[in-house]
């Protein structure tokens, strides 16, 4: 039997995942995805107030038409219309450049819909003068790249600084605007955390995820 032939570029640079064939791994990526949106709010904003960017570009834009600003809408709330909404869970994303080659695969993408503040006009003429303060969504996109144990910081490193670069141009985030990009790894191993996040990726520390085997089925528990 032949060897299989690399089919993307991180694996033609030797990049491999043995973490991938492991139930420790699929078990961090279902905690993930079942508290995904709680274990999210560091790098999304403040739900409880408007961003301080978001009343300034409202105040600003009334402001340069001679017009006071309405008082601001309420922040909706998780489960409501502009709420913050998980909108895609997908696992094993495909990450592709410029020139749609595959590059590589991400254990997991999490985009979130969450509420902005935007100035609706009489028209569709940005340049106009508003008339009045909406509500309208913002997609941020997470990268999910899940680890059992951290062994090698430069060949994660390396890894995840190819797919960095690759992935804006990534087409699985959908066709909404994406207000930010961060990859975030997650593990059970936190002993390289700050170094990590030193590099500019988020990092989660999951429980320890266990196997529990029988003779019918594996069972894991945390």
């Amino acid at each position: 039997m032949g060897t299989v032939k690399a089919r993307t570029l991180s694996e033609k640079m030797g990049f491999s995942d043995p973490d991938l064939r492991t139930p420790e791994h699929d078990a961090i990526i279902c905690w993930f995805e079942e508290n995904a949106l709680a274990l999210l709010g560091p790098w999304l904003p403040n739900h409880e107030k408007w961003s301080s960017r978001e009343v300034s570009y409202i105040t600003e834009a009334f402001s340069r038409h001679n017009k006071t600003a309405p008082q601001l809408p309420e922040i909706p709330l998780p489960g409501s219309e502009y709420g913050p909404t998980i909108q895609l869970c997908r696992w094993e994303p495909v990450i592709v450049n410029a020139r749609q080659f595959e590059v590589g695969f991400m254990d997991l993408l999490v985009v979130v819909s969450y509420p902005s503040l935007f100035c609706s006009t009489s028209n569709d003429n940005r340049a106009s003068a508003p008339e009045a303060i909406t509500v309208r969504s913002e997609d941020f996109s997470f990268w999910i790249e899940a680890k059992p144990s951290v062994t090698s910081l430069g060949e994660l490193f390396r890894q995840l600084g190819l797919y960095r670069k690759c992935i804006h141009e990534c087409p699985q985030v959908g066709s909404g605007y994406i207000r930010q990009h961060k990859i975030i790894v997650v593990s059970p191993d936190d002993r390289q955390a700050s170094r990590i996040q030193s590099q500019g990726y988020g990092f989660i520390k999951s429980p320890c995820p266990t196997t529990t085997a029988t003779k019918s089925q594996q069972r894991l528990e945390f």
